[in-house]
């Protein structure tokens, strides 16, 4: 079971000459939370390193490995983090201190390392939204995501340009000036998001484009409708429902259409064979990876493989 915390109430209590007591309520939205904790980072001069995920491919042996097709910035908040990413053709352990940022690129892999004890914050640029996160993991519990909300607005086109113009910071050091400024300002900006507001009628388009998010990063394990359900806070059969009116196909085709879509990104990777390109699909086993892929594109995986392979001859 997940638990989230969709609004904080805050009393505080004053105290009059006369000694009379006056309460006041603040209702605290997980929009406030993320915009009051981003600007807080800020003040502490964070990042103070930026580390790249900037070479495509799978991260083997990761604990929760995710390919996105968006970048996406994570900073360790406490304890120390230790995430897996490619270099070249190599897995790397990524080692952060308590205000370390890695970047993502798009189309580029992260995972994390089981065990590791952290508590981090993940923002997704996604084109559709922008996802805040805080994510908690240790030997006890795993990885697991204790806060999290959507933003229904996606970068503006200076956001974006400050993600290119971050992703020209490679080859310099995870301390070069330029490239922490530009984190900064790529913080400031995300949180520009979390003030738009969500109206009754695009709430739930919101929900579906979160949901379809989450499933996206989490293809690489087993994957159920009460999960994801329970991550965006409403009933199982509301989120079929979703999937009937926004989108083409019921949840289980849709998370199988995800995954088939991510092995035939797979098959490109030469350090995958079959069976590691179904793991990091999310199919049981290669033999029932191998009969889903015959069936939806009319040959095997080793079959498309081949004939990739030819194709760069």
């Amino acid at each position: 079971m997940r638990l989230f915390y969709t609004h904080l109430t805050i009393f505080i209590v004053h105290l009059s000459h006369n000694n009379s007591i006056f309460v006041t309520i603040m209702i605290c939205t997980p929009a406030d939370r993320f915009e009051q904790l981003t600007h807080r980072l800020l003040t502490y001069g964070w990042p103070r390193r930026v580390y790249f995920s900037a070479d495509p491919g799978f991260a083997a042996q990761a604990g929760s490995s995710t390919i996105l097709h968006c970048p996406r910035l994570n900073i360790c908040l406490a304890g120390r983090a230790r995430y897996l990413v490619r270099r070249g053709a190599r897995t790397v352990e990524l080692a952060l201190e308590r205000g370390d940022a890695v970047y993502t690129f798009s189309g580029c892999s992260m995972g994390t390392v089981d065990g590791a004890g952290y508590s981090s914050l993940g923002l997704v640029f996604n084109p559709e939204l922008t996802r805040f996160m805080v994510a908690r993991s240790n030997s006890e519990h795993g990885h697991r995501i204790v806060l999290a909300h959507h933003a229904p607005q996606p970068l503006d086109a200076d956001g974006w340009n400050l993600t290119h113009a971050l992703e020209h910071t490679t080859g310099h050091t995870v301390e070069y000036p330029l490239r922490l400024k530009l984190t900064e300002a790529l913080l400031l900006t995300a949180a520009k998001t979390l003030q738009a507001p969500v109206t009754p009628q695009g709430k739930a388009a919101l929900t579906w484009q979160a949901a379809c998010q989450y499933i996206e990063e989490h293809l690489s394990r087993p994957l159920d409708r009460r999960e994801v359900a329970d991550f965006l806070q409403i009933h199982p059969n509301h989120l079929s429902r979703l999937f009937l009116r926004f989108g083409s196909t019921s949840f289980n085709q849709t998370v199988r259409d995800a995954r088939l879509r991510r092995s035939r990104e797979l098959l490109h990777d030469p350090g995958l064979n079959i069976a590691g390109v179904a793991q990091a699909s999310g199919f049981p086993d290669a033999n029932y990876f191998s009969r889903c892929f015959r069936k939806a594109f009319g040959q095997t995986p080793g079959e498309a493989r081949q004939r990739l392979l030819a194709e760069k001859l």
